[in-house]
């Protein structure tokens, strides 16, 4: 499984959570690509949605780290949420 970006072909990955709290995308063999602090760019793939563009934040309201999106569909991250980045 593939997507297009920045005139290139790159896989689909997986968010997990670290020991830190921080979140880390994870190949679908597990293997570690990068991990996320706040204000970084990352899109998440959302069911009825489909891929949204935001960033990642942390509040205590979400639990930790958090996806921000400037039209509002913030959400806590999880293990397994397909994402991807630049």
């Amino acid at each position: 499984m593939g997507y297009w970006w920045g005139g290139r072909i790159k896989k689909i990955v997986f968010l997990q959570k670290r020991e830190d709290g921080r979140f880390e995308l994870q190949d679908e063999k597990g293997n570690y690509i990068t991990y996320f602090t706040s204000g970084e760019p990352i899109e998440i793939f959302v069911e009825g949605y489909g891929w949204i563009t935001g960033r990642v934040e942390y509040s205590d309201d979400y639990g930790g780290y958090y996806f921000y999106n400037s039209e509002g569909r913030h959400r806590s991250l999880y293990n397994g949420i397909k994402a991807r980045c630049n």
